[in-house]
């Protein structure tokens, strides 16, 4: 980047970050070249007041590296010696009075040598003595806020020898970070980084310099929100206690940095943003961006290149654009042999591996042709045109709505239409048909043959046992070696287990291992970029589309499309039905970007990656971390004698809960991507719970759907009526203690009292805690509730048979009426909600969501990252169920 001038010190080129772990040595890496170009372009930037937008191919805490260099280089461009030199004066930075630390002891400043330039310092309090020391021993000290009395003789004796060698110190890295930490106190300007405290904070305390954490070698703070002041101040992070302008502070947003009192606000030099939503952000900070910017403080804007048009109000408020793509990154010679060692380990590992697939590989855009797909999507967009968004009659929308959503579960099948599952209408394909010739008067007969049309196409498409993208993923399959990995991403996890278990028993065992089916969601959430090829079978949306072109998180990518309706344009499906019922964008901007190589016949992939079995450094540095994090939970002491064995479950902002074998959660996933039905799910069942789903949680313990039936269905009766339907549970636990808890006794026992369920589906009312009623219908209720009266001897349990299954039947028709309501609630609440915070998609939401719904205060969605399924361990019984960060 030769038009840009390096106006950055020069020995910032040659710091080196690292990781620190307490166990191993950490491997240290140099900046990239790209990033001291782009630091040397945002350094000019800051000076010449200018704001910039910086787009990467993946923001991966680079928002965080960049603050911190820019940071790094205004604490070494200050002139140190000007604090002594103007000693007496008002605007000296050490005032008479002053404690300071020398090393480990503590002082007072009285002045400065006329003679030296170096200072006068006061020590030992039972006979107060002064010293004068040299410049360059004088340039050691640091402010402080610290109580301790003064130094005695004896301490302060030592504590100079000791600063005397640290003066004459020679090594060149050693020195930068000496040189680094002596400034720490008086640094004149303060760059302000936006975005998620928690984890800068941990960035500023994990992160060395040289050897060095930040937090050690920077005064880095927080700017956080004093409630009863009503005034944001400065919390500090690190070791020691000091005091001076901060070089380095973290905020929540904008609102807190303008708020700053006014010597605060005077010091900052610039502030980075770097937010995960960043066009909410500007939409809900677009003022504070223009007192920024009328008080002359630039702002630099970090933005991945997958959601560059979030930047597009800021090119409104004057910003510059930087773009990280082939162009610029090619003159950064990512294919030299240090360059590829450097893929390996280091703290810009990820970051290199992202810069280097966007400046060396593209994507691959394969079509399919499927003749029964196309005209099934042609019925469905005339239908569209005929009967607009709405068509007045609620009947035939859903018929409308449930053919859209089986063409959508077509369009992205990789398993054979006969094998796909929750296909809208696979039960009873008929009724569609049903629905429309009820209609005969109310539709005219172009609609009427056109849902025909595709209710026909539909129901042949179900029974066929092949489709086109499942051909197409056989012959990617059989090319695979032994040791060669394949990703193939789905849309949603349900569709990552259907075809999970579908082509379990297609691959052979050798080349299985290297085969992985993940959701979307799982895929966006990767820490570390996935090895070998990746497969994508449809079109996701402009948004995600533009994620997998930017991001780069694999070096060999292959989009599957079938030619027409998704090449031409993307279906998307919408929350509120009601109001646009399909929505649809021209997908050429995305196909034409930078990196995407559309060819019309397949042709020859890139030979696939060198295969590695060895976990990463950065695999094995997150697994100590996670093992660190779940240590701090564990039941230690006299807790573990009232402590559960417990599941972790990681949820997105950084937040982390234990729960116990077999606990259900409530699953929204369904009502906010397909307007389905909340269910319950097990965290510890593989066919529970997934990562990337949404779960519904809130302060109270009490369960939300059982409140609701008791608040709305049964009222008044609700704890009798209840006490009445547990009855039967009550007596099977009074069983099963008989039987020594052994399952197949308990079972001939029934059986042989009368009770006809079969083995399996009589192990569900143990195994399920849920379960209200024993049975599908009062008969087969009763039948179950006599069967166990009669092997427990209770003729009066026999007699309330018939109460006892009225009863649970009320129960459990409560609770679907409530499902069903709060399923209704949420859906609602939920499209107001993307309506209201211009989020396009349930995908890019990665934080917890708060809505407050009638009947039952305030609830919160929040995405699970991980369910940890492999680490269980012992937490206190309290901890159960409760969010902590981690």
């Amino acid at each position: 980047m030769s038009q840009f001038e390096r106006r950055y010190d020069e020995r910032i080129c040659s710091l080196t970050f690292s990781n620190l772990s307490d166990e191993e040595e950490p491997d240290a890496q140099t900046s990239p070249g790209i990033v001291l170009d782009t630091l040397s372009l945002t350094l000019s930037a800051v000076d010449n007041k200018v704001n910039l937008v910086v787009s990467t191919p993946s923001r991966d805490g680079f928002g965080r590296v960049l603050a911190t260099l820019i940071a790094i280089n205004y604490q070494l461009r200050n002139d140190e010696t000007a604090r002594f030199a103007r000693a007496d004066t008002p605007d000296s930075v050490f005032v008479l009075g002053d404690k300071l630390k020398m090393g480990n002891a503590i002082v007072e400043y009285v002045g400065v040598s006329d003679a030296t330039g170096g200072a006068i310092v006061r020590y030992n309090p039972k006979s107060p003595v002064r010293h004068t020391l040299t410049l360059e021993q004088s340039l050691l000290l640091q402010k402080t806020d610290s109580n301790r009395r003064l130094s005695p003789s004896k301490k302060f004796r030592e504590e100079l020898e000791t600063i005397k060698e640290k003066a004459g110190s020679t090594q060149s890295g050693a020195k930068l970070v000496s040189e680094l930490k002596r400034k720490k106190t008086y640094s004149d300007v303060t760059i302000v980084y936006v975005g998620a405290l928690n984890k800068t904070e941990q960035f500023c305390r994990q992160t060395a310099v040289e050897g060095s954490s930040l937090s050690d070698s920077l005064l880095c703070s927080r700017i956080e929100w004093d409630s009863e002041a009503e005034f944001p101040h400065y919390s500090l992070i690190g070791k020691g206690q000091y005091s001076g302008i901060p070089s380095l502070a973290i905020a929540y947003d904008l609102k807190d940095v303008v708020a700053l009192d006014g010597s605060s606000l005077e010091a900052i030099k610039a502030v980075v943003v770097d937010v995960d939503n960043l066009g909410t952000f500007i939409e809900s900070n677009i003022e504070e961006v223009r007192t920024l910017r009328d008080r002359c403080i630039p702002v630099l804007a970090v933005v991945s290149n997958a959601n560059f048009e979030a930047a597009l109000p800021l090119r409104k408020e004057g910003f510059v654009e930087w773009r990280w793509d082939d162009r610029t990154l090619d003159k950064w010679g990512t294919n030299n042999d240090a360059s590829a060692s450097s893929l390996q380990q280091g703290f810009f590992r990820n970051l290199t591996t992202k810069c280097d697939n966007c400046s060396r590989f593209k994507i691959q855009l394969t079509p399919c042709k499927d003749e029964a797909i196309e005209s099934f999507f042609k019925c469905m967009d005339s239908l569209d045109g005929l009967l607009g968004s709405d068509c007045g009659d609620e009947a035939v929308e859903d018929v409308r709505r449930e053919l859209w959503m089986t063409l959508l579960y077509f369009i992205r099948a990789i398993v054979p239409f006969s094998k796909l599952s929750r296909l809208p209408g696979r039960k009873d394909g008929g009724s569609w048909e049903g629905v429309i010739s009820r209609r005969k008067g109310y539709l005219s007969s172009d609609a009427r043959d056109l849902f025909l049309h595709a209710i026909a196409i539909a129901n042949d498409l179900m029974l066929e046992s092949s489709c086109p993208k499942e051909q197409l993923l056989r012959e990617r399959i059989s090319t695979l070696e032994p040791g060669e990995h394949l990703t193939v991403v789905t849309r949603t996890s349900n569709e990552a287990a259907d075809s999970f278990d579908y082509w379990r028993g297609q691959v052979d065992d050798g080349v299985w291992p290297g085969i992985n089916f993940m959701s979307f969601a799982s895929f966006k959430a990767q820490k570390t970029p996935i090895k070998g090829r990746i497969i994508i079978p449809g079109w996701f949306g402009k948004d995600r589309m533009a994620n997998v072109v930017y991001g780069y998180s694999a070096p060999i990518v292959e989009i599957l499309l079938i030619q027409g309706c998704e090449t031409n344009w993307y279906v998307n499906q919408s929350n509120a039905w009601k109001r646009g019922l399909i929505n649809r964008d021209d997908a050429t901007k995305v196909l034409s970007m930078p990196g995407v190589c559309y060819q019309k016949q397949l042709g020859s992939l890139p030979a696939p990656l060198p295969v590695k079995h060895e976990r990463t450094p950065i695999e094995e540095n997150e697994e100590k971390w996670k093992l660190r994090t779940y240590s701090q939970h564990e039941a230690k002491g006299n807790e573990r004698n009232q402590s559960v064995d417990a599941i972790p479950v990681r949820y997105a902002e950084d937040l982390i809960a234990f729960y116990r074998d077999k606990s259900a959660l409530i699953d929204v996933t369904p009502v906010i991507e397909i307007g389905g039905t909340a269910v319950r799910r097990r965290v510890s069942d593989d066919n529970g719970l997934k990562e990337g789903s949404f779960v519904l949680l809130r302060e109270t313990d009490k369960d939300v759907i059982e409140q609701l039936a008791d608040q709305l269905y049964l009222k008044d009766n609700s704890e009798q009526t209840r006490r009445m339907a547990q009855t039967w549970r009550e007596a099977l636990e009074e069983l099963y203690a008989c039987h020594n808890c052994i399952d197949r006794g308990v079972y001939e026992d029934l059986t042989s009292h009368g009770m006809y369920k079969g083995y399996q589906a009589f192990k569900t009312l143990r195994d399920d805690p849920d379960k209200i009623a024993p049975g599908r219908n009062k008969d087969e209720i009763e039948e179950t509730i006599k069967a166990i009266a009669r092997a427990l001897g209770k003729p009066s349990l026999e007699l309330q048979s018939s109460w006892i299954a009225d009863a649970a039947l009320t129960v459990q028709n409560a609770h679907r009426s409530a499902g069903r309501n709060l399923s209704r609630m949420l859906g609602d609440a939920f499209a107001q909600y993307l309506s209201d915070s211009n989020v396009s998609k349930p995908e890019d939401i990665w934080e917890p969501v708060a809505f407050d719904l009638d009947d039952l205060g305030e609830v919160k969605l929040y995405r699970i990252v991980e369910i940890d399924r492999e680490h269980r361990l012992p937490v206190a019984r309290w901890k159960i169920g409760k969010l902590f960060e981690e």
